[in-house]
């Protein structure tokens, strides 16, 4: 059971959770903003994440991501 305290995490939140990949690191590794992160990374119900994070945005990431883990797929971080 989640505990209560604790917020959602999108697909990449849990991606970086479950890798032991910290958000500060993708942070200097991709030049986005903390804020940025946060907002990609915890799941918020009033928002609507159908569109998700621009193209450009998502590619950041995932380069910076492939430099831990060669092998994750673009579709292991955002819903496409």
């Amino acid at each position: 059971m989640e505990e209560s305290w604790k917020k959602r995490r999108t697909k990449l939140g849990t991606f970086l959770d479950s890798h032991k990949i910290s958000q500060r690191w993708v942070q200097s590794e991709t030049k986005l903003s903390k804020n940025t992160l946060t907002r990609l990374c915890t799941y918020d119900e009033d928002k609507d994440y159908k569109t998700g994070p621009y193209e450009a945005i998502k590619q950041t990431i995932y380069r910076a991501i492939k430099k831990k883990r060669p092998d994750t797929k673009i579709s292991d971080l955002f819903d496409i």
